[in-house]
């Protein structure tokens, strides 16, 4: 407020124009309700799950005819196991290795599985993730620190992985509350502790499924196992 100055105030704790200042007149004014203030820490996540795709420029669009045979095999298992989950039929988790050496189309064959999955399920249905900022990019995902919140140090691979709790917690849960698939690129970095780290914030992402596997979401790994290896893992 333009009309309260630095006089107004006594450090000591007894701040007239403070005290006597209604902080809800925004709120007021707004009609606002004690509902909607609650769902408002909510609407930026709501808006990012909900946002419709179907304008979007078609020239990003990839065309699943042009992976090779093994690709093409590969795609169709997916697309077949999308279809079920999308029509509320049985589809058990899976887990598919896409191995090849590097521009063999395992970024187009990424690209092909996620331009359906937004068209069947939506833009929440897939998460993707790579150890590097650089392959998460090409790939158009997060790293893995940044999509299962996994601290940058502080933890140690010889030691079980701390829990998360309160806010980290529940934005956690929250990117995953729709997610029904996910694709980890450049699997040769991700080491055994790494994928024990994933394993256990999937299971708190997803606490329903908390006794399965990766917390029930089925994986696609991806990469070349000629290239680099995990570093400290």
């Amino acid at each position: 407020r333009d009309d309260i100055y630095e006089d107004d105030y006594d450090y000591g704790g007894n701040n007239d124009v403070t005290d006597d200042y209604d902080w809800l007149s925004d709120a007021k004014e707004l009609e606002l309700t004690s509902t909607n203030t609650k769902e408002a820490s909510m609407w930026l996540t709501d808006q990012k799950r909900d946002y419709d795709l179907g304008d979007r420029d078609e020239s990003i669009t990839v065309n699943p005819e042009n992976l090779n045979a093994k690709q093409r095999r590969a795609y169709d298992f997916v697309v077949n196991w999308i279809d079920k989950k999308t029509s509320g039929k049985r589809a058990e988790p899976f887990y598919l290795d896409i191995s090849g050496r590097a521009g063999c189309g395992k970024t187009f064959f990424a690209n092909c599985v996620a331009q359906y999955a937004s068209e069947r399920g939506g833009h929440a249905f897939l998460q993707k993730g790579a150890p590097t900022g650089k392959a998460a990019f090409l790939i158009g995902g997060d790293t893995l620190h940044g999509l299962f919140k996994i601290p940058p140090r502080g933890y140690s691979v010889k030691k079980a992985l701390k829990p998360l709790d309160g806010e980290p917690l529940r934005e956690l849960q929250d990117k995953f509350r729709n997610v029904e698939l996910l694709i980890l690129d450049e699997k040769s970095m991700i080491g055994t502790y790494t994928n024990y780290v994933i394993d256990q914030r999937l299971r708190q992402a997803r606490p329903q499924h908390a006794q399965k596997p990766f917390g029930g979401l089925p994986v696609i790994r991806m990469g070349d196992p000629a290239q680099l290896v995990p570093v400290g893992d």
